[in-house]
């Protein structure tokens, strides 16, 4: 991380090993369900099932292969994942890590918890998250 404070990247716990197997076995079988979906789209009558099933396929393919990430930047939060969503500082009230779990409060009273993976200082992203926060109530 960078001792400015410009960005932080924090990447969120993944699964255990043997999850991470059958997600590999599940990889092969999203490979078969799509050759399928193409092989439907030439029968008459299964064009739009093929295309249901084909998009089906391509998001959970998706889901699998991405590493879900939550980036702070200057400007604000951005989780990453398969659908990515930015939220602004005045979006939210408080921001911690503690003992490797990142908590989000946001203003309308939701919640985000989560395990993430990596070596972060949580003293120093603590007070960069309370500067961006405390900088947009003066």
């Amino acid at each position: 991380m960078p001792a400015d404070g410009s960005t932080y990247q924090l990447i969120l716990h993944q699964p255990s090993r043997p999850l991470l197997r059958i997600a590999r076995k599940l990889l092969i079988i999203l490979k078969i369900l799509l050759i399928a979906a193409l092989l439907l789209s030439r029968v008459p009558y299964y064009g739009l099932f093929a295309l249901i099933l084909a998009a089906a396929t391509v998001i959970e393919w998706l889901a699998l292969t991405n590493t879900p990430a939550v980036l702070f930047s200057d400007t604000g939060v951005r989780f990453r994942g398969v659908f990515s969503k930015t939220y602004r500082w005045e979006e939210l009230d408080h921001v911690i890590l503690r003992d490797g779990l990142l908590t989000i409060d946001f203003r309308t009273n939701r919640l985000f918890q989560k395990e993430v993976d990596g070596k972060t200082s949580e003293p120093e992203f603590n007070a960069w998250c309370r500067n961006r926060l405390s900088g947009l109530k003066k």
